[in-house]
């Protein structure tokens, strides 16, 4: 691949890390935590499948662009899907931030009033303003490639962005008060996450067509096909149980296995792997695995 191309990729790695810190700081961090309004669904939810999604494309886009190719000569498809994966990675970082800068405009209160409360504006500005120059340089390569232009595709997704911009700052914060109400915050977080992010993939950088290239993740991934969808599951409920855990550790050690707990296990798995069904199910096409 071209020298820029790898440079957005390890620019693009930088950016998930420091997104994933940002996110656990502004989590757990006891000056933050006390006036972080995006810590709650379906604001949270938004943010915790956001960080995965970072860190996956992010790790693809590096995968793609420093594969050894057996040849010099990439062609447009190649580079196409490769610009796309960026772009997702930046997406996924930039969704994620509207979503904290909605939910900071809907409780003013909570943080204008204190110093932590500033701090809180300044790390979202700043990392807002690191993921737009990220996306402006991996935008740049984009007139570089000859693309098969979409007449449907910007249109489309200009209609789902603005329906999430409309839904997000509307939803009824009170239904989080009882349980079935918290999972349906965390189901909508996922919808507000992927199905727009999809559409400006595909909008930014249209489909190019049928694969007629060897793509290192698709040849790995076509021996796993047949059993794709239960690997899928698989994987999310391994990492709903891993979240569940690390939510569930104490400084003294593991609480006893309760009731209480063992239904926290069940949510958190049940969660998670919702969350990485419907990932999957609306980003495959744009990341090239259909």
């Amino acid at each position: 691949m071209p020298e820029n191309f790898k440079l957005s990729a390890l620019l693009l790695a930088l950016l998930a890390v420091l997104f994933c810190c940002f996110f656990e700081f502004t989590k757990h961090n006891p000056v933050l935590s006390p006036v972080n309004p995006f810590a709650d669904d379906p604001y949270d939810a938004i943010g915790s499948f956001g960080i995965q999604a970072a860190a996956v494309l992010a790790a693809l886009s590096l995968l793609r662009a420093f594969w050894p190719y057996a040849t010099d000569n990439i062609s447009e498809k190649q580079k196409a899907l490769l610009v796309r994966t960026q772009m997702m990675a930046v997406l996924a970082v930039g969704i994620t931030l509207a979503g904290d800068a909605i939910a900071m405009a809907r409780h003013t209160r909570l943080w204008l009033p204190s110093r932590g409360g500033h701090l809180l504006f300044e790390l979202i500005v700043g990392m807002a303003l690191l993921t737009a120059a990220a996306g402006i340089f991996v935008y740049r390569a984009i007139p570089d490639i000859r693309l098969q232009k979409s007449t449907n595709a910007s249109g489309k997704a200009a209609i789902v962005s603005i329906a999430a911009i409309l839904v997000l700052p509307l939803y009824p914060e009170s239904l989080r008060n009882r349980l079935a109400g918290e999972l349906f915050a965390v189901l909508v977080g996922d919808i507000l996450l992927f199905i727009p992010l999809s559409f400006l993939a595909m909008a930014l950088v249209p489909d190019q067509g049928e694969i007629d290239f060897l793509d290192p993740l698709r040849f790995a991934w076509a021996k796993l096909r047949e059993h794709q969808w239960k690997l899928i599951l698989f994987v999310g409920m391994l990492m709903g149980l891993i979240l569940a855990l690390a939510e569930l550790r104490e400084a003294n050690g593991w609480p006893h296995l309760t009731g209480h707990i063992a239904l926290v296990l069940g949510v958190f798995i049940a969660l998670e792997t919702a969350g990485l069904l419907l990932g999957y199910a609306v980003l495959r096409k744009p990341m090239g695995l259909s």
